[in-house]
């Protein structure tokens, strides 16, 4: 599926280059992208791509898999990857919409991340620092951030992405950030004559 390879090489790219360029305004070039197509369409195969260039980058690069994003399950978890993982990296999100719909829920939220995700993307400019936290426990505190640079790609149904928009996330500044990716089709046509060969 093209938006699936497209939205992956993006997501990959800016993971990479994210602190290197700045467009006008001074904006980092990290993207928070959201892929949308129906179940059973493949949308997994974004990640497994990334994850297997990255792999083949690794044996002649072994600084390369810092790009690599860890999974976080928090705000104060991704403020310390990218306080002590690399402040420029790429993060994968399964079943999106599901993660928002609870992140976003008016009642049992999840404002930590929310506030993370958004106070990240805001920093992510040249000259521009996320503030760190301190916390009483000293392993949890975080360092102040300069030019973070996080790209964030998660994929999804359109029904429950959806599910999770509403017009307070408009208001707020939260969902403009989002590049959203939407493919229509029922089928996967096989345009990929090289697939499964290593990268």
């Amino acid at each position: 599926i093209k938006e699936v390879a497209i939205a992956g090489a993006l997501a990959m790219m800016a993971g990479i280059c994210g602190r290197q360029y700045n467009v006008s305004g001074g904006s980092g070039l990290n993207l928070y992208i959201v892929l949308l197509a129906a179940s059973g369409m493949g949308k997994e195969a974004a990640k497994t791509g990334v994850d297997r260039l990255f792999h083949a980058m690794s044996e002649t690069n072994p600084g390369t898999s810092v790009f690599l994003g860890p999974r976080t399950v928090s705000g104060p978890a991704l403020e310390k990857a990218v306080s002590e993982h690399n402040p420029c990296f790429v993060t994968f999100v399964s079943e999106i919409g599901v993660r928002l719909q609870q992140m976003l829920a008016k009642r049992n939220g999840d404002p930590l991340m929310k506030a993370a995700w958004l106070g990240i993307a805001t920093a992510a400019q040249r000259g521009r620092r996320y503030q760190g936290a301190f916390h009483s426990k000293k392993d949890d505190r975080t360092k102040d951030i300069v030019f973070p640079a996080v790209t964030i790609f998660g994929e999804s149904t359109q029904q429950e992405y959806y599910k999770a928009i509403s017009g307070d996330s408009f208001a707020d500044g939260f969902v403009p950030r989002f590049l959203v990716v939407t493919h229509q089709g029922t089928e996967i046509q096989p345009l990929n004559q090289h697939m499964g060969m290593p990268p």
